[in-house]
């Protein structure tokens, strides 16, 4: 396009004599336009693919995160398992545990979950204390020597008692009740497992709750669901 040419063009726009679509690029090739609307379609997304992908990433997380909190079931009563027992036993505690649990969150459903240390000693270890600190779970079940050495390590660490007592349970002071010795543990045969039962030491609703289940294992409360 020669230099007069290219100074009429641009009159001509200026005039609203001609649409901008119908001058030539400076490329000096035509600029062909989509005029189909799969053709308008596919150069949208070629020149918006940054912003959608971007887009697409988070409807992802949001729909995620909405379904962590509308839709996952959450559970009634959580429990840290401090102890090394095998998922056939941690399955037999969850399933045969809920006739003793209320239904605390009122929606029709009782679930008891356990989360069980990791098997590596120093992530197990580095676990253990996290969830002491961060954790959800307000019971511990395990060995009487490894949660009463946890106790003791908080105590001493940071003058906490992180186990509440269970002397309103019970009838005796300590802070651990041996499962054996509970209706539950006898119910199901858990006679020669070592397993111990510890109730997390908080000011919230998760104490409460807690005791009152463990309250219902030892003596044998339950309740008749469909």
């Amino acid at each position: 396009m020669s230099i007069d040419n290219d100074k009429r063009e641009l009159l001509k726009l200026k005039q609203g004599l001609i649409e901008e679509s119908e001058a030539i690029d400076e490329s000096g090739y035509d600029v062909v336009m989509p005029d189909t609307f799969m053709g308008k379609l596919k150069n949208f997304i070629w020149h918006n693919k940054p912003g959608i992908i971007i887009g697409i990433i988070l409807i992802a997380i949001i729909a995620v995160v909405c379904w962590f909190f509308l839709v996952a079931e959450k559970p009634d009563i959580s429990i840290y398992s401090a102890g090394n027992y095998n998922v056939t036993l941690r399955q037999l505690i969850e399933s045969n545990s809920e006739k003793y649990c209320p239904d605390f969150d009122k929606n029709g459903k009782v679930k008891v979950s356990i989360k069980q240390a990791g098997s590596d000693a120093v992530m197990g270890f580095t676990d253990l204390y996290s969830e002491v600190e961060n954790g959800n779970a307000s019971i511990y079940i395990g060995s009487r020597d490894k949660l009463t050495a946890l106790y003791e390590d908080m105590k001493t660490a940071k003058n906490q008692e992180i186990f509440a007592s269970l002397k309103e349970i019970t009838g005796e002071d300590g802070y651990l009740i041996d499962v054996s010795k509970t209706a539950f543990g006898k119910d199901n045969k858990l006679l020669t497992i070592e397993i111990y039962i510890a109730v997390k030491n908080t000011d919230t609703d998760s104490r409460k709750q807690a005791m009152e289940f463990v309250s219902n294992l030892y003596n044998g409360k339950t309740y008749m669901r469909d």
